[in-house]
C-alpha cells in the first residue's frame, strides 16, 4: 500500500488550525457572554458553549477556514440555543429568536465599525510614514508621548505659536491624506 503523500487529506495545515483555535479561545469570553445573553441560564449556556466548540472543532478538522470566528460562533450558538428551546418545547422561543436576531444585528454593526476604524488606522499609518522626519517627530511628541505644546516648543527652541501652527497644518495634511487614501482604495472604505 502506497503511503498518502498528503496525510491531512484536504485538512488545513497545523499552523492554520492552530490560528483558528487561538482565535476561538481569544473570543471565548465574548462568545460565552453572547450565549449567556441568549439563554439566560448558566447550565444551558455552558451546554450551548460546549456544543458550539464541538461544531467549530468539527468544521476546522474538515479543513474549512472560518473567516470570522466570533461571528461564526454567534451564529452557531443561536442555532444550538434554538434547537435546545425547541427540544424543551419552550413557549418563549419566538421572542428569544427575535432578541437573538437583534443582538446579532448589533454585533454585525460593531464588526462593520471595527473594519472602518481598521481601514482608517491603516490609512493614517501610511500617511504618517509619508511625513518628513521633522513633521513625524512633532506628531510623535504630541500624540504618542503626550507632550504639551509648550514643552515641545521649548525643546525645539521655537515659539509656541509656530509649534501650534505646524501642528494645525500637520493635522489638516494628515486628514486630507487619509481621506484621499480611503477614497482611492476601495478595500479601505
Amino acid at each position: 500500500m502506497t503511503p498518502d503523500p498528503n496525510p491531512n487529506n484536504g485538512a488545513m495545515d497545523d499552523d492554520a488550525l492552530d490560528q483558528q483555535v487561538r482565535t476561538f479561545l481569544a473570543a471565548r469570553p465574548l462568545i460565552q457572554a453572547h450565549i449567556g445573553s441568549l439563554v439566560r441560564d448558566a447550565a444551558l449556556a455552558e451546554d450551548v458553549f460546549q456544543e458550539v466548540w464541538i461544531r467549530f472543532e468539527r468544521v476546522t478538522r474538515r479543513g474549512e477556514i472560518v473567516a470570522n470566528v466570533p461571528a461564526w460562533c454567534r451564529a452557531a450558538a443561536r442555532l444550538v440555543a434554538l434547537e435546545s428551546w425547541r427540544r424543551q418545547g419552550r413557549e418563549q422561543a419566538t421572542e428569544d429568536e427575535e432578541l437573538a436576531a437583534l443582538v446579532e444585528q448589533a454585533y454585525e454593526d460593531q464588526d462593520v465599525q471595527a473594519e472602518i476604524w481598521g481601514a482608517r488606522s491603516a490609512a493614517l499609518k501610511h500617511c504618517l510614514d509619508l511625513l518628513p522626519d521633522r513633521s513625524r517627530d512633532l506628531v510623535t511628541r504630541r500624540y504618542r508621548d503626550g507632550q504639551p505644546l509648550a514643552e515641545i516648543a521649548d525643546q525645539l527652541s521655537q515659539s509656541l505659536g509656530s509649534v501650534k501652527t505646524a501642528m494645525c497644518r500637520l493635522r489638516l495634511a494628515l486628514a486630507e491624506c487619509v481621506r484621499k487614501r480611503l477614497a482611492s482604495n476601495p478595500a479601505c472604505s
